[in-house]
């Protein structure tokens, strides 16, 4: 009988205050749909700049075999046509005071104590904020997909997608790669930013 008694004078009292119980309701909705964007553009406050270990030595000129002729040049312009990329390149500054490197949120930057990109040997390193106008959905990208790089001098170098892993700021392995021509581009994640995941890309032929 409690429990009855109770109902009904919920049901009247909701009944009186229907107007303020539908305001309430509405709010909450508003607030489910708006923590999306929200919570996208507070986790995208990240630093001025991305941390991670500054190479000890230069790169080496890039190693052509006897019978084929080096070409290379100033990467100007990355695109990624599956995922729609269309992106401008500038370099990146090295702080040394805080460590970093420098990081703007509307372009790529490459990092030129890595080699330009070739067509003999070595790793051209990229990177990119975790952003709609940038690297936010390099994630999607498929094996296979191709990445293209224009330079200064005309030359346009495509590559194509291999794989992805995730490490912290401190490996600087990609620094130390020796092999055939690869792009590396690279962009924040985890919860807050505090991994790097890069994207790795193999020459697939230059124009």
């Amino acid at each position: 009988m409690r429990i009855m008694k109770f109902t009904k004078r919920l049901f009247h009292v909701l009944k009186r205050n229907w107007l303020a119980v539908s305001g309430l309701v509405l709010i909450l909705f508003g607030v489910c749909i708006g923590w999306r964007p929200f919570s996208e553009n507070a986790f995208n406050k990240q630093p001025a700049g991305i941390t991670f270990n500054m190479p000890a030595n230069a790169p080496s000129a890039p190693v052509a075999s006897p019978s084929r002729t080096v070409v290379s040049g100033h990467p100007v312009r990355l695109q990624i046509p599956s995922l729609g990329f269309d992106l401008p390149i500038i370099d990146s500054i090295y702080n040394s005071k805080s460590q970093t490197w420098n990081l703007t949120t509307n372009k790529v930057q490459y990092a030129t104590v890595t080699l330009q990109p070739n067509n003999a040997s070595g790793n051209t390193f990229m990177y990119g904020h975790h952003r709609r106008e940038v690297f936010e959905f390099l994630y999607k990208i498929q094996p296979g997909a191709q990445a293209i790089v224009t330079t200064d001098n005309g030359h346009v170098f495509t590559y194509t997608y291999v794989g992805a892993h995730t490490t912290d700021p401190n490996d600087d392995s990609l620094f130390k790669y020796q092999g055939p021509p690869i792009l590396t581009l690279q962009t924040c994640s985890g919860p807050v930013y505090q991994y790097r995941q890069l994207f790795t890309f193999s020459l697939a032929g230059v124009q």
